[in-house]
């Protein structure tokens, strides 16, 4: 499966995290304001990420949400919990998270609890704290629908890859081995 493809698939479960983070937080009071939406990510260091983040926050302005800047935490699970901080004093009613760490980002989970702010923990769940949903990915089908879709490139020209990584790990990279060579 193509990443874009991958990624438009986690960015429509992504709305459906933004539509229970509205349907969380709907008041009276907040029908008059706008929504304001945070949004919490480990890292940006691969396309794939960099287009998760992208279209998730496309969707939200399109469903009429105020959007924050998406805090980068650069891999470091401690600048994350500093950047839900900040989003939730940024004034963030809700917040998207992509734990770089499933138990350092606890610690912020029940910090935005401890404010009602609901937190929606995408691909990577916590092992621990609140939050309203995690929305995963199905990997076993991704991985079968490259599959099918390498197979049929299989009678073409081409370099094939091989995955590599612990079942179940969706931060691992996919790896070829050491001198391999096209088909």
């Amino acid at each position: 499966m193509r990443e874009d493809t991958r990624a438009g698939l986690r960015a429509s479960a992504a709305g459906a995290a933004i539509l229970c983070l509205l349907g969380l937080q709907a008041t009276v009071a907040m029908a008059a304001d706008k929504y304001t939406l945070g949004y919490s990510v480990g890292f940006l260091a691969d396309p794939f990420q960099v287009i998760q983040v992208n279209r998730t926050v496309d969707e939200a302005k399109k469903a009429g949400l105020k959007t924050l800047p998406v805090a980068n935490a650069n891999g470091d699970p401690g600048k994350q919990i500093t950047d839900v901080h900040n989003l939730i004093a940024s004034g963030a009613q809700g917040i998207i998270v992509v734990a770089r760490d499933s138990d350092a980002i606890v610690p912020a989970l029940d910090f935005a609890a401890s404010k009602s702010v609901p937190v929606v923990s995408i691909d990577m769940g916590p092992n621990g704290g609140k939050a309203a949903m995690v929305v995963r990915a199905d990997n076993l089908r991704m991985g079968e629908d490259a599959c099918k879709q390498m197979g049929q490139g299989a009678r073409r020209q081409g370099y094939r890859a091989l995955a590599d990584g612990r079942p179940g790990d969706a931060q691992r990279p996919a790896t070829a081995p050491a001198g391999s060579t096209p088909a």
